[in-house]
């Protein structure tokens, strides 16, 4: 594991943590670095699916054919399993 930077590490000693700091603030900033800040290198073979995430692009976009709002807001009924026909909704 890499060294703790010295701020982080001074956290660690500064009030207590029922108070939000201490060993509170010193946890609260070490969730916020991912593990490739925190590791050198993968320490076991479950982290090879989640590291280096950061190198891939995060642009997400609905599937071409898969569900999208207008099906949602269309097709399934918005209040809950009651249906009560309208007077357009007639075969024929």
């Amino acid at each position: 594991m890499r060294p703790v930077s010295p701020q982080t590490k001074e956290a660690l000693f500064q009030g207590f943590s029922k108070e939000g700091r201490g060993r509170h603030l010193y946890l609260r900033r070490r969730v916020q670095k991912g593990p490739e800040e925190k590791f050198d290198f993968p320490l076991l073979s479950s982290w090879d699916y989640g590291w280096r995430l950061g190198d891939y692009d995060r642009e997400y976009r609905s599937p071409a054919n898969g569900r999208s709002g207008i099906v949602r807001n269309t097709f399934y009924a918005r209040n809950g399993i009651f249906h009560f026909p309208s007077p357009t909704d007639r075969l024929g």
